[in-house]
């Protein structure tokens, strides 16, 4: 992969990791009213924990999804070697591939977390119960 390509996705990683921190940490600043009773040091150090532990995640999950996808590429690209010539593949668009598993390493990682919250905030019951497993199996 290009190194503008990776730069790219980096700094969507970053961007989207920053949004989504900062979201997090001002509802749980107003949720604990830290401003209104003048607790601007614990604001500013739940702001940076928030926003320390997204971004750091969404760094994580992009350099994954660069690397399972690169992986994956480069596999494909020599699964003729590795067979022996016994299958014929012919990579016209590799970006396209490229995109492709990207795009499913990142609805994987949104599936199993929308799974996640799921279990922990709409289910009352404990993880492994029925109810759970059926609503794990529904989403």
């Amino acid at each position: 992969m290009k190194a503008n390509k990776i730069a790219s996705a980096l700094s969507a990683a970053v961007i989207a990791g920053f949004a989504v921190g900062f979201v997090h940490s001002i509802c749980h600043i107003l949720a604990n009213r830290y401003i209104s009773q003048r607790m601007f040091r614990l604001a500013a150090m739940s702001l940076e924990a928030y926003l320390t532990k997204w971004l750091i995640s969404f760094i994580i999950i992009c350099v994954g999804a660069i690397t399972i996808s690169s992986l994956l590429l480069f596999l494909i690209r020599h699964l003729d070697k590795l067979f022996l010539n016994t299958i014929q593949i012919s990579i016209k668009d590799e970006d396209g591939l490229r995109r492709f598993f990207s795009a499913g390493i990142i609805c994987l990682v949104f599936f199993f977390y929308s799974g996640w919250v799921a279990n922990l905030y709409w289910l009352p019951y404990n993880k492994f119960h029925p109810i759970s497993l059926l609503t794990d199996i529904a989403l």
